[in-house]
């Protein structure tokens, strides 16, 4: 009868992690499948919230700062204009402007880097 106990005791371990002492293992049974449920639940609350971290939220402020950063670049900026064209900077821009909504941030992130890119300076490819 122990030796029954003992090898029940090897396919569930949460025993361990409760301190109980071996004994009636139907009682043990319930125990660690509520155990097995609790750490079910708490790993997908924190998967849950993770995925609510990695939300846009309010997109409104990133087409703002999108706006001006346009802005910025065609009135303090022109000179930057050599290897491509305004019109090419702006479709590139309207672009990422209509897909911020649909983005997540590190996504948006690299839009804005792909923007800069299209200058062709420096260390942009």
């Amino acid at each position: 009868m122990r030796s029954d106990l003992l090898r029940n005791q090897k396919r569930f371990p949460f025993n361990i992690f409760l301190g109980l002492p071996l004994g009636n293992f139907i009682t043990h049974s319930s125990i660690q499948i509520t155990m097995v449920k609790l750490i079910l639940i708490l790993l997908n609350l924190f998967l849950a919230l993770q995925g609510v971290a990695q939300e846009n939220g309010n997109a409104t402020p990133w087409q703002e700062d999108l706006r001006f950063f346009q802005n910025t670049i065609h009135e303090d900026y022109p000179f930057l204009f050599v290897k491509t064209s305004p019109e090419a900077f702006d479709r590139e821009e309207e672009t990422l402007y209509a897909e911020i909504p649909n983005l997540k941030k590190h996504k948006i992130i690299v839009g804005i880097f792909r923007l800069i890119s299209v200058f062709n300076r420096g260390y942009t490819p």
